[in-house]
């Protein structure tokens, strides 16, 4: 996985049965931000895993956000300690977010408090939906 993703009109990635694994699901993940038109993704069949699931979800959220100016970030789904940490590492790229709704997060207090322990690197963070973490 030496080679760098880029695809500026990319809008479909298929890669349906091809059990990537979850290495390539994260290297793939890592390399989003340069794919920034992409609007649809299958990985069905590819043994990436749980964690694999989350990055993937947490990198497209932050590609959304990023493509409709970066104000709003929507993560609406359990991502455990790893995904945390994971989404934790990307604040860089949104630092214009203004929304950030995380809703339905199912996470402990060790992720609740890991992230809230990092949202000022979020300097324009306005609004901070927890609903039901």
């Amino acid at each position: 996985y030496q080679r760098r993703v880029h695809g500026p009109n990319l809008q479909t990635l298929n890669l349906e049965s091809n059990y990537i694994g979850y290495n390539a699901a994260e290297y793939l993940a890592y390399h989003f931000q340069h794919i920034p038109n992409l609007t649809t993704l299958n990985l069905n069949h590819n043994n990436i895993g749980e964690n694999g699931n989350v990055i993937i979800e947490i990198a497209l959220a932050i590609n959304s956000c990023i493509r409709s100016g970066g104000t709003i970030l929507n993560v609406n789904r359990s991502i455990g300690d790893y995904g945390a940490k994971y989404l934790v590492d990307r604040f860089k790229y949104i630092q214009n977010l203004q929304t950030f709704n995380f809703s339905r997060a199912n996470i402990g207090e060790k992720e609740f408090k890991y992230i809230v322990s990092h949202i000022h690197r979020l300097p324009n963070l306005k609004k901070l939906n927890l609903q039901t973490c």
